[in-house]
């Protein structure tokens, strides 16, 4: 009588254990009227599954404000991502970070966002100095003018391009003053008001 034997063969296949890939980008972050537009470019050959997009007011307590689901980035070429935030937190400094693929933060990216008031005007006062941020839509050199509340003037700037000028509040004393702001002929485009702690 034959016995039958069974044979059992075992394949084994290689297992290759993949590290998570380095993701490479540049990121960056800049206001744009009443949002902040984030864009990134994921470079040529780095992917990843899904990127998550957080905001914090400070760097250490970061939320989640939107996501891009689907893979990022490309064998093949570059890839541009965009995203907008509607709701950044006003007259503060706004912290960005991005999540690829729930693993790999990028670096920060942040801007000031100026919430201008009704006058057109914002204040961000600091200890050392002040900077008043204003809506201007000339492209000459601008004056500002800075005095107490009894006219004396305090403060002048000659030749602003970018529409905001820093103060320095050392010999400034505890109080209001009003400021304003001019063409170079003189014309006046703005003036207000600002608290000095």
């Amino acid at each position: 009588m034959r016995s039958l034997h069974l044979i059992s063969i075992f394949i084994f296949y290689p297992i290759a254990f993949v590290s998570a890939q380095e993701i490479e980008y540049t990121f960056n972050a800049s206001q744009n009227e009443n949002e902040v537009y984030l864009n990134w470019v994921i470079a040529q050959g780095s992917s990843c599954d899904g990127t998550d997009i957080e905001r914090a007011f400070e760097t250490s307590q970061f939320e989640k404000i939107g996501s891009i689901s689907g893979i990022c980035g490309s064998a093949d070429f570059s890839q541009n991502f965009s995203f907008t935030d509607i709701r950044p937190i006003p007259n503060s400094i706004n912290y960005y970070r991005l999540v690829f693929g729930g693993r790999q933060y990028s670096s920060l990216a942040s801007v000031y966002f100026v919430a201008y008031n009704n006058f057109g005007y914002s204040v961000n006062n600091a200890a050392e100095n002040t900077t008043i941020y204003f809506l201007t839509n000339t492209f000459q050199k601008l004056r500002f003018i800075l005095a107490d509340m009894n006219g004396r003037i305090l403060s002048e700037v000659d030749e602003i391009m970018d529409g905001k000028v820093q103060i320095d509040n050392n010999g400034l004393h505890h109080g209001f003053y009003v400021f304003m702001i001019t063409d170079a002929r003189g014309y006046k485009l703005q003036r207000g008001k600002i608290f000095i702690d």
